[in-house]
C-alpha cells in the first residue's frame, strides 16, 4: 500500500477539528541522558496514558518536560530517567474501556502512579494514607501495585484494589461536578479542578480522626467533609476557571453542595466495596465511573433554581433524596421491555392507524421482538402504543434507547411517553429518532426527550409509549423492529455532526459535495476522487448540544491510521498532530496551529520492507480555521493541498501512489473535543501510537500516544 492514501486519513481527522496540526519538541529532546526509569500507572492499567517528568514541579506538563506513553499493560519508561514528580494522564482503562478522568501524581523515584499517590503528592503521609483509608499496618502504597493479581487472576491485595479505585471514583465524580456545572470541557480545566480535589481530600483526610472507611464501609460524615472542603479549596485557586467557582457559589457552596452529594457519593463508593471479585469490580467501575447521574441531577437542580444559596436543612434534605434517586436511576440502562420477559411487560399493547403488530421471534428477531408492519393505503401515522410500568425518568434520565430494525434505509420513529392510554389526549412529549441509515440491519436509536417541544414533567408517571415508525412518508408493506427499549442517561453539552453525516468534495465546491452518513463510512466507505485536487475539502454541518466551554491553554490532538485490506498486505500509514490551540466563542471554535508545529506520517509499504516517518509541519504551520456551531451553517475545511505537498515528500521513498485504488480501512483518534453522536451516544474510547522516529534498522525509537473520541470506518479511492 502506498502512503499517499493514508495522508488523506490524517487530513481527515485534522479536518474534523479544523485544518491539521500541531507542535511539541521531541519527548527527550531537553533531557539529559541517564539511566531509565519508569513504573506502572493505575486505576486499572491505564492503557497510552501521557507521562510528564515534571521538571519544575509545578504539577503541569511544560514545553521542554520529558513525555512518554504507558503500553498495554499500564508500563512506562523514560528512556534518561526522571528525579522529579511525574504526571498521568488521558489513556484507556484496560479492563473498563473507559477513558482516564483527571491528573494522576507520584513523588519522584516511585514505581506506581494511582489515585493514592496522588493524596501523597498533594501532602499527606504513607502513615496518615494508611490510618485514613484503614489499611494493614505497614502497606506501602509507592511500591505496591494494587491492581496485581495471581495464577488464576484473583487480585492479590482486594483490600487496597477496592479503595484505590473507591478513592479515584469520588475524586473524578466530584470533578466532574464541579468542571460541569461550570459547563467547561478539556483536559486544561478538568486536570485543574481534580488536582485542587485532591489537593481538597488531602487536608481533610491529614486530620485526626478523619478515617474514610471503617473497615469496608465507607464513612458518608468523612465524604461530605471532603466534598466541602473541595468545594472551598476549589473556589479560592488560582488556576481553576472563574465559572467554575462563580457555579459552586451559585449553587449555595460548601454546605450546600456536600449536604446534597454526600449521599450518592458515598452510595457509588461503597459499591466499589462491595465488589465480590476482579470481574466484579471491573464490571462496577465501568457502571460507576461512567454514570452521570449525580452531575445531570445536580445541574438540574441548580437549573430550576432549587439548589441556591439560604436554604434550609429540610430543603437540603429533600434535595440530598431526589440527587441520590437520580444517580441510582442513571446506574447502566434503567431496562423498560425487551419482550423476552416471561411475564408480559405490558398491561396493554395495540395498533394504531391500520398497522399490524406481532411480538416474536423470526429470521430477523432472533429472539423475541416487537414486529410493527405499515401495509400499502394505512394512515401516515399508523403505529403501536403499548402501556408499561412507569418510566424511570430523572434528571440524568431523559431519553429511552432501543435496538431498531427497518425494512428501508434512514426510517425515521417517532416516540411519544404519555401518562395514560389515552393517545391523542392532549400534548404529550414525542421526539423522532432515525432508525438506521441502511436497510435491513440493527441499530441503536436514542430519543432524547429533552428535545422535546412539549417537556416531561418529572412528576409525572410516563406508562404509555406510542411508536410510529415513518410518520410522514407513505409506505408500502414496510416493516419495523423494536427491541431491548431502556432509559438512558442524559449527556452533558457537547458536540455533533448534524445528521451523524460528513460531506467531501473533490473540488472545493458546495455544488458536487457529496453527503456520506456515518453508517456509509462504516459500511460501504466513502468515495473519494484519485489523485487528489488541491481544492479537495470537506464540508461539515457541526452543532453543538448543551453548552460548554474551553479554559485559556486548552489543546488538542489528532491521530489517524489507514490500512490495506486483504491477505500478506501490510501497508499502513498513520499520522498524528498534536497541541492544536483550540478556543470557543459563543459557537465558534478556533484551532490554530503553532508557528512550531508536530504533524508526522508513518509509512509501511505493501510487503512491509520500507517504512518511513515524514513531517508535514512546514505546510499547516501558523494555520488558523474557525468553524461554527450555528444552525444552517456548513464549515468548509480544506486538505487537498495538505496531502499533496506530503505526498510530494512520500513518493521519494514510495512509488506509484497514483494507481492506488480500492477500499482502505480507516480509524480516528481524537483527543479532548466532546464528540459524541447526534443522538448523544458516545464514540469508542480509543489510543493510537504513531512512531515519529525510526532506527537505522527500521525499529521505532519514539511514539507518540492519542487518546480520545474514535472512529473507525472505510475509504474507497475511485478515478
Amino acid at each position: 500500500m502506498y502512503p499517499k492514501m493514508k495522508l488523506f486519513t490524517a487530513v481527515l481527522v485534522c479536518a474534523l477539528l479544523a485544518s491539521c496540526g500541531g507542535g511539541a519538541s521531541d519527548d527527550e529532546a531537553n533531557t539529559v541522558a541517564g539511566t531509565p526509569s519508569g513504573g506502572i500507572v493505575v486505576d486499572g492499567y491505564l492503557q497510552l496514558a501521557k507521562m510528564v517528568c515534571d521538571a519544575n514541579e509545578n504539577g503541569a506538563a511544560d514545553a521542554g518536560e520529558s513525555v512518554t506513553y504507558t503500553d498495554t499493560n499500564g508500563n512506562y519508561t523514560f528512556a534518561s530517567g526522571c528525579a522529579h514528580t511525574v504526571l498521568a494522564s488521558g489513556g484507556v482503562n484496560k479492563d473498563t474501556g473507559l477513558s482516564f478522568v483527571g491528573q494522576m501524581r507520584s513523588p519522584a523515584g516511585a514505581p506506581t502512579v494511582t489515585p493514592l499517590t496522588t493524596l501523597l503528592a498533594a501532602g499527606m503521609t504513607q502513615e496518615q494514607i494508611v490510618a485514613a483509608l484503614n489499611l494493614p499496618a505497614g502497606t506501602d502504597v509507592l511500591t505496591t501495585d494494587p491492581a496485581a493479581t495471581d495464577s488464576n487472576g484473583n487480585l492479590k491485595n482486594p483490600a487496597l484494589m477496592k479503595k484505590t479505585v473507591a478513592v479515584q471514583q469520588m475524586m473524578q465524580k466530584v470533578t466532574e461536578l464541579f468542571a460541569e456545572l461550570g459547563s467547561m470541557s478539556g483536559s486544561v480545566a478538568i486536570n485543574s479542578v481534580y488536582n485542587n480535589v485532591a489537593s481538597a481530600f488531602a487536608t481533610q483526610l491529614k486530620t485526626a480522626g478523619a478515617a474514610l472507611f471503617s473497615g469496608d464501609t465507607v464513612q458518608e460524615g468523612q465524604v461530605s467533609a471532603m466534598i466541602g472542603k473541595a468545594v472551598t479549596v476549589v473556589g479560592s485557586a488560582g488556576d481553576v476557571d472563574q465559572k467554575v467557582k462563580d457555579a459552586l457559589t451559585a449553587a449555595g457552596g460548601a454546605a450546600a453542595v456536600s449536604a446534597v452529594v454526600q449521599t450518592a457519593l458515598t452510595d457509588q463508593a461503597q459499591s466499589i466495596m462491595k465488589a465480590s471479585d476482579a470481574a466484579d469490580l471491573t464490571a462496577v467501575t465501568r457502571e460507576k465511573q461512567s454514570n452521570a447521574g449525580i452531575t445531570a441531577s445536580v445541574k438540574e437542580k441548580v437549573s430550576l433554581g432549587e439548589l441556591k444559596p439560604g436554604l434550609t436543612a429540610d430543603q437540603l434534605a429533600k434535595l440530598k433524596s431526589d440527587i441520590q434517586l437520580g444517580a441510582a436511576m442513571a446506574s447502566g440502562n434503567s431496562a423498560i421491555i425487551d419482550f423476552d420477559e416471561q411475564i408480559n411487560a405490558f398491561s396493554n399493547i395495540g395498533p394504531y392507524g391500520g398497522a399490524k403488530m406481532s411480538i416474536g421471534m423470526d429470521a430477523v428477531a432472533k429472539t423475541k421482538a416487537l414486529k410493527i408492519e405499515k401495509p400499502a393505503g394505512v394512515e401516515k401515522w399508523a403505529g403501536v402504543y403499548l402501556t408499561v410500568a412507569p418510566i424511570s425518568f430523572s434528571a440524568g434520565n431523559k431519553s429511552i434507547s432501543a435496538l431498531v430494525y427497518s425494512t428501508h434505509a434512514n426510517a425515521v420513529a417517532k416516540l411519544k411517553v404519555d401518562t395514560s392510554p389515552s393517545l391523542g389526549q392532549g400534548n404529550a412529549p414525542e421526539v423522532e429518532g432515525t432508525i438506521v441509515e441502511s436497510a435491513n440491519s440493527w441499530t441503536k436509536v436514542t430519543w432524547d426527550f429533552s428535545k422535546s417541544e412539549v417537556p416531561l414533567n418529572l412528576n409525572l408517571q410516563y406508562t404509555t409509549i406510542a411508536i410510529t415508525p415513518d410518520a410522514d412518508m407513505t409506505t408500502s408493506g414496510q416493516a419495523y423492529y423494536i427491541d431491548s427499549m431502556a432509559v438512558a442517561p442524559s449527556n452533558s453539552g457537547y458536540l455533533y455532526l448534524a445528521n451523524d453525516s460528513i460531506g467531501f468534495t473533490p473540488t472545493g465546491q458546495s455544488a458536487d459535495a457529496v453527503a456520506y452518513s456515518m453508517t456509509k463510512f462504516k459500511g460501504d466507505g466513502l468515495d473519494v476522487k484519485w489523485p487528489m485536487a488541491d481544492g479537495a475539502a470537506l464540508k461539515i454541518n457541526l452543532r453543538e448540544k448543551g453548552t460548554f466551554n474551553f479554559a485559556n491553554g486548552q489543546e488538542l490532538s489528532a491521530a489517524i491510521s489507514i490500512s490495506e485490506i486483504g491477505p500478506n498486505k501490510n501497508g499502513e500509514l498513520r499520522a498524528v498532530v498534536e497541541n492544536v490551540q483550540v478556543r470557543k466563542s459563543g459557537s465558534y471554535i478556533t484551532l490554530t496551529i503553532p508557528n512550531l508545529p508536530r504533524a508526522m506520517v508513518y509509512a509501511v509499504s505493501s510487503n512491509g520492507n520500507t517504512k518511513s516517518v515524514i513531517d508535514f509541519a512546514a505546510k499547516v504551520q501558523g494555520i488558523r480555521n474557525t468553524l461554527t456551531a450555528s444552525a444552517n451553517t456548513v464549515s468548509t475545511v480544506g486538505f487537498g493541498e495538505v496531502v499533496n505537498y506530503a505526498i510530494g515528500k512520500l513518493s521519494n521513498r514510495f512509488s506509484d501512489m497514483s494507481l492506488m485504488r480500492g477500499k482502505y480501512k480507516l480509524t480516528m483518534v481524537v483527543s479532548e473535543l466532546p464528540l459524541r453522536k447526534e443522538d448523544g451516544t458516545a464514540f469508542e474510547a480509543m489510543s493510537m501510537t504513531v512512531p515519529t522516529k525510526l532506527s537505522n534498522g527500521g525499529g521505532i525509537d519514539q511514539s507518540v500516544g492519542v487518546t480520545g473520541a474514535g472512529l473507525t470506518g472505510y475509504i474507497n479511492l475511485v478515478d
